[in-house]
């Protein structure tokens, strides 16, 4: 089972997760979503630096905030939430919890990009070759979108390639969809 944090910035409560999944041998990935987040190898990874990885790439953890790691393969999501939210989950799904983020939740094409938008967060991979940028950002408006995804294109010719659109896929194909010679929605 998944869940999605913020859910679009509603917000749910500790009584309403007592119903979900309550069968003690499904596994529960919450799906935080959140700008303050990096990737690293798995190699590159240890539990107890979490902290220390956020913070060496700049992104400052709040004092009502905690620091969890993604369990995928090749490489580790290091995600800033907020602690409140994470005490709720641990206490309805204890071991049966896992995390992930946008970034890995979906799989990466061999050549061409993925760009999740969710209400404040864009989440943007690019792959040719090999993995060439993952990356999550904090948007405000429409412009920064684009700004960043013209940026992006600078580097990357992102524009030129296959591109996947996930979250909010109307709004990103509204702004898009000119710019992109190939660009599908999930």
């Amino acid at each position: 089972m998944s869940i999605q944090l913020p859910l679009g910035g509603h917000s749910f409560s500790s009584s309403a997760l007592s119903g979900i999944a309550t069968d003690k041998g499904v596994s529960v990935c919450a799906i935080v979503d959140t700008a303050k987040c990096v990737v690293v190898p798995r190699e590159h990874f240890a539990e107890e630096r979490a902290e220390e990885i956020l913070r060496s790439s700049g992104i400052a953890i709040g004092d009502d905030e905690v620091v969890v790691s993604s369990t995928k393969a090749a490489m580790i999501a290091v995600m800033a939430m907020s602690a409140k939210c994470h005490a709720a989950l641990v206490d309805n799904y204890g071991e049966r919890l896992c995390f992930t983020s946008p970034l890995l939740n979906s799989p990466m094409p061999e050549q061409g990009s993925v760009i999740h938008l969710s209400t404040k967060s864009l989440y943007v991979r690019v792959a040719n070759g090999g993995l060439r940028l993952i990356e999550a950002m904090t948007v405000e408006s429409d412009a920064d979108i684009l700004y960043i995804l013209e940026s992006i294109n600078k580097v990357y010719n992102i524009y030129n390639m296959y591109a996947r659109a996930e979250g909010d896929t109307k709004r990103l194909l509204t702004l898009c969809k000119r710019s992109f010679k190939n660009i599908v929605c999930e």
